[in-house]
């Protein structure tokens, strides 16, 4: 069998697993763009967890929003991504999102429209400003990772204002390489 044929195999059997647990992850399958196929398989049932992370995608399609919108926990780690569709401001149930480790610079503005976000992790990213005023204020926010972003100094300072009331977890890059 191809290695193509074996990664559509693959998906496949994800999808078909993910159906009677309602865990759809397509962790580490080498892939470019998220398979259309994928909302075939959810049409009458949606999953409650997507995992997209270790894979080389570069946009989350504005279908994964809207078709996905029942998902408690969205991991899209470890890719190539720099934006985020408006679509997955639909998402009311999202409680954990992880987007470490991905090309974002700006900080995704759907965001702050979940509001029953309680974790999120944007650590390894290129990522200078983050309204977290913001971002308490939307919702239930319990824990941010903003570690190894180039956080401007009045997202800083907003750190350690915020800090008190919610697990922040962050660094300033340069001194995590003068550490090391």
């Amino acid at each position: 069998m191809s290695s193509q044929a074996q990664s559509v195999a693959d998906v496949t059997n994800k999808c078909r697993s993910a159906q009677e647990d309602g865990q759809l992850d397509l962790s580490n399958c080498k892939l470019e763009k998220v398979p259309d196929a994928i909302f075939v398989f959810f049409m009458d049932k949606q999953p409650e967890s997507c995992n997209l992370s270790g894979n080389t995608l570069s946009k989350i399609p504005a279908k994964l929003g809207k078709k996905f919108h029942l998902l408690k926990e969205f991991i899209a780690s470890g890719n190539k991504l720099c934006d985020l569709p408006s679509s997955l401001g639909t998402m009311a149930n999202l409680s954990h999102l992880d987007l470490s480790h991905n090309a974002f610079t700006v900080f995704p503005a759907v965001i702050y429209s979940l509001p029953s976000l309680k974790e999120l992790n944007v650590e390894m990213n290129h990522i200078e400003r983050v309204d977290v005023g913001k971002l308490v204020e939307s919702g239930n926010l319990q824990s941010l990772n903003v570690r190894n972003n180039p956080l401007d100094a009045e997202t800083k300072a907003a750190v350690q204002q915020w800090k008190h009331q919610l697990t922040i977890c962050y660094t300033e890059l340069e001194s995590q390489s003068a550490e090391n």
